[in-house]
């Protein structure tokens, strides 16, 4: 694996904007696959560093808005998994919403300095995602929200087949009250087409298992969940919805 040991090498290398620069979003991406949050750690605070040593480059700081992004993420689905068996933890909440708030600088840099269709598509889809990952209430759902789907829309627009756009729409078929666009059909029709684009994706499979149970379909929710362990087994939060679902088809029986 790339970031092994990157902690330590780190620390030991004088010039420490070369090793910010020698690290990648995909870095990043693997160790946070792996759930290793020594190296998840290591590889957002280099990407971090990047962008602030690097404000007119698109790269640097979509990286940074996107790592920051997929930070709050997966405290969104950590604590929607933990809800699912009866646990609401606030400090998940609080956290989620502080790493995206970070994120909405970068990515509204992101944005100006974008050129190309794709650029301006994932700039907007990183936007979006931020302002939703930010609301933790009432309050800054009517402050937020409205940002989200402005940004995410024309993400979508600009290339509407991109699994990772489609992702986040799917999400907020998910989360959203039915007045504000929720829809879990629409959801759970977005998640499988998502995976579908992308097979080797247990992020979406977890999102797809997690709509079918919000459908109370328990057998496509274990089905789905159980695809995304034999994708990723280090998964957990597939392996704490498996067992919130488990849980719920004994109760039923």
């Amino acid at each position: 694996m790339r970031l092994a040991g990157l902690a330590v090498t780190f620390l030991l290398v004088a010039d420490a904007s070369i090793s910010a620069g020698a690290i990648q979003l995909a870095d990043f991406r693997v160790a946070q696959r792996a759930y290793n949050e020594a190296d998840i750690t290591v590889a957002r605070d280099a990407l971090l560093m990047r962008a602030g040593e690097n404000p007119a480059d698109f790269s640097a700081q979509f990286e940074a808005a996107e790592c920051l992004r997929i930070t709050g993420s997966e405290l969104r689905t950590r604590r929607q998994t933990h809800r699912l068996s009866g646990r609401e933890i606030k400090a998940l909440k609080d956290e989620q919403a502080a790493w995206s708030e970070q994120g909405l600088a970068f990515a509204e840099r992101a944005a100006a300095l974008a050129k190309t269709e794709e650029e301006i598509a994932a700039a907007h889809r990183v936007y979006g995602e931020l302002y939703a990952n930010s609301i933790t209430g009432m309050v800054s759902g009517l402050k937020n929200g409205p940002k989200a789907r402005t940004h995410m829309d024309e993400a979508l627009a600009r290339t509407p087949r991109d699994p990772e756009c489609r992702r986040a729409i799917g999400i907020m078929y998910l989360n959203n009250p039915p007045f504000n666009g929720g829809d879990i059909n629409n959801a759970i029709e977005t998640f499988a087409e998502c995976h579908n684009l992308v097979p080797d994706n247990d992020v979406y499979m977890v999102l797809l298992a997690m709509a079918y149970q919000k459908n109370r379909d328990w057998e496509e929710a274990l089905a789905a969940v159980e695809s995304a362990l034999a994708i990723n087994p280090a998964n957990p939060n597939a392996a704490a919805l498996k067992t919130a679902i488990e849980s719920r088809t004994e109760a039923t029986e």
